[in-house]
């Protein structure tokens, strides 16, 4: 406490779990956990901001500075949503933690607004001539079931259709019809691609997986993406981790994978 510039107002231990009474450098009387100092932590919450006055104090200043308002009249807690103004009108409830990270942002005005993404996602595809059949907003990065102009039933992710990607793969000419393994010394890597699958596997090749450990081509429909997605929870599930990104897997799971690979494709015949 001496190091910190502090001064230790209890007459006795109470605990390294129990609060202590202490004066801070800067005279502010605090009750910190020795536990929590030994970790690191500060000994005054009000020089940390983190005490009740201080951080409403510094929540209201934040919103201010980013021209919002907040309609809560007292303090609610960090953690806790506050109702906010922001400068072009809308609602919302940050919390002030998240305001003081920095993500505490009015999701209208970045574009991911729950409500607004599935009204434009739905207009957006019957704008290009598709229906949407899911019944409600799953997420931006979430498959959504739709039809499209040929009467194709694909599923299409939203922020693709952002991107400018189109609502029907199958139109596009993205059948991802091939599935394929394969590995370098330690890792493996299991993927999908459509039609004729040399460029897509010379692509890796060059990456350094020159073993080609499965190619199952001319799948049909949905097949080679949903196994790939019953592949990678199946891995979770076993507990088995991507070594890079969330594609390449330790050289182990190969036996794991390519039994997955054998009982799917013999339900299908193949």
């Amino acid at each position: 406490m001496e190091e910190l510039g502090g001064t230790v107002v209890e007459t006795e231990w109470l605990g390294k779990d129990n609060r202590h009474r202490v004066i801070c450098r800067n005279g502010h009387p605090s009750k910190p956990r020795p536990g929590y100092v030994r970790s690191g932590g500060g000994i005054c919450s009000v020089c940390s901001g983190n005490d009740p006055a201080t951080a409403w104090a510094a929540f209201k200043a934040r919103v201010e500075d980013l021209g919002g308002t907040v309609l809560e009249t007292k303090w609610l807690g960090k953690a806790a949503q506050h109702r906010v103004i922001c400068k072009n009108g809308h609602p919302f409830t940050p919390t002030p933690n998240n305001m003081r990270s920095g993500t505490g942002r009015c999701l209208k005005c970045v574009g991911i607004d729950p409500v607004a993404c599935w009204a434009w996602f739905k207009a957006r595809v019957e704008e290009l001539g598709g229906t949407v059949l899911e019944p409600e907003w799953r997420g931006d990065g979430v498959e959504h079931r739709l039809i499209c102009r040929a009467g194709h039933q694909v599923k299409t992710i939203p922020s693709g259709v952002k991107q400018g990607q189109g609502i029907c793969r199958r139109c596009a000419g993205k059948v991802w019809d091939v599935f394929y393994v394969v590995q370098d010394v330690e890792r493996v890597k299991f993927g999908i691609t459509s039609g004729e699958p040399r460029p897509r596997l010379r692509a890796h090749a060059a990456d350094g997986y020159t073993t080609q450990v499965l190619v199952a081509p001319d799948l049909p429909g949905d097949f080679a993406p949903n196994l790939e997605t019953f592949i990678r929870f199946a891995l979770a599930d076993e507990g088995v981790k991507p070594v890079r990104g969330r594609e390449y897997f330790p050289i182990s799971a190969t036996p794991l994978i390519l039994s997955i690979v054998e009982q799917r494709l013999g339900e299908i015949g193949r």
